[in-house]
């Protein structure tokens, strides 16, 4: 993710959720122990619930969701990812977009 998040600066924000299968998984303290460890710098929603990833019909770990600025879902990815083919989907979907991204 850092490598996406500074090639798209100016076009993307990243929001990690952290939807935890274990009960250990779930506790906030150990999230951003293990986010600072991992040098994490964008902010992650400890979704102990699960409502996010109910809400986006998220299946697997992990899951990319890519959301406009008025919430609509434009892409989703379900699974392992290399950051080249979710830079290509990320062009794709800001060379389509046009003026709905600002």
């Amino acid at each position: 993710m850092r490598e996406l998040e500074e090639q798209f600066r100016d076009e993307l924000v990243v929001v990690g959720v952290h939807s935890g299968k274990f009960i250990t998984e779930r506790e906030t303290a150990r999230i951003a122990d293990a986010a600072k460890r991992l040098g994490v710098d964008h902010p992650v929603v400890n979704d102990r619930q699960f409502r996010v990833w109910r809400s986006y019909a998220v299946r697997a770990w992990p899951t990319i969701v890519v959301i406009d600025p008025r919430g609509y879902v434009l892409g989703q990815h379900a699974g392992e990812f290399t950051a080249d083919a979710v830079a290509s989907a990320l062009r794709e979907i800001i060379a389509g977009a046009g003026d709905t991204l600002v």
